[in-house]
């Protein structure tokens, strides 16, 4: 019988603060391997429209992972084997501008939790939704998380391939793959000390054997950061408001991702129109590793 983890529902984690510095957003965009100047240098983040360089889309998991109530700490809480957790999905909303010097308080609540039994065991999810507020008092990002703790062996877990659904618009457009190098581990433990995720499962090869992962594997949030970018070469970075993801697979050293997106139809949010678009993350024969989602503004 799958346990009672509803208890956790409403749970509200101990508010945390993170001043954001301009050399972890250099650090973390080169951990990813993105080298848009807007993360780097001032004049052409002022070229583009911003007041100071801006942060990759899926840096708010810095300010999570350095802020305070970390994964370790939340792993803690809800009572988890950190060695079978996964990150299933993950999405943002960029309701403001974040820069060099600012201030963010973040405050994660569990929203939602429930159990599954199956022949091998129980699956826990749990859903996490954090606010983040600058030091104005303006709310500047929101994001939603579900976390996983699998029952058994995720090794050998079977592959989809790349393939968008129809697009429901007739001005849908394909937008040109973003065709990244191979994942090296080196890139891992960048990545790791960048983004603050020290789960051992991504850089120590004996840990992610015991976890029965045949090895390391990489950050799921590495993969979403190529998506990120990706995304960022299709649209200026300032019109993002929406980026979602869902983990479909696991990603190890050696494979190469490349990142192929699609306008699906127009539409209109808050008064202003939007565009909502699909993306795609798969490796070098077309396993997908995230399917995901994201708006711009026009």
């Amino acid at each position: 019988m799958a346990s009672d983890i509803s208890k956790f529902v409403g749970y509200e984690f101990e508010p945390y603060r993170f001043i954001v510095e301009r050399g972890k957003i250099r650090e973390f965009a080169r951990a990813i391997g993105d080298d848009n100047p807007l993360y780097r240098d001032k004049r052409s983040a002022i070229e583009a429209g911003w007041r100071d360089v801006t942060i990759p889309p899926t840096f708010p998991t810095v300010i999570d992972m350095w802020g305070g109530a970390d994964f370790f700490t939340q792993i803690e809480v809800l009572d988890l084997d950190l060695l079978r957790v996964l990150h299933g999905e993950q999405e943002y909303e960029y309701l403001g501008e974040i820069y060099p010097g600012d201030e963010i308080t973040a405050t994660a609540k569990v929203t939602g939790a429930k159990a599954k039994s199956g022949r091998s065991g129980t699956m826990k999810l749990f859903t996490i939704e954090t606010v983040y507020v600058n030091q104005h008092g303006e709310t500047v990002c929101m994001g939603r998380s579900a976390v996983i703790e699998h029952s058994g062996s995720r090794e050998g877990r079977a592959s989809g391939r790349s393939q968008l659904p129809p697009a429901q618009d007739e001005n849908a457009g394909e937008l040109p793959a973003l065709k990244k190098p191979a994942i090296t581990h080196t890139q891992l433990v960048r990545y790791a000390g960048a983004s603050g995720d020290f789960n051992p499962i991504h850089t120590v090869v004996p840990v992610g054997e015991e976890a029965g992962l045949g090895g390391v594997i990489a950050h799921g949030m590495l993969i979403m950061g190529f998506a990120g970018q990706a995304v960022c070469t299709w649209y200026p970075r300032k019109q993002l408001r929406r980026l979602k993801v869902r983990f479909a697979d696991m990603t190890r050293p050696g494979e190469q991702i490349n990142v192929t997106g699609r306008v699906v139809r127009p539409l209109s949010a808050d008064g202003g129109n939007r565009l909502f678009c699909e993306l795609c993350a798969c490796n070098q024969v077309g396993e997908v590793k995230l399917i995901g989602e994201f708006e711009v503004a026009l």
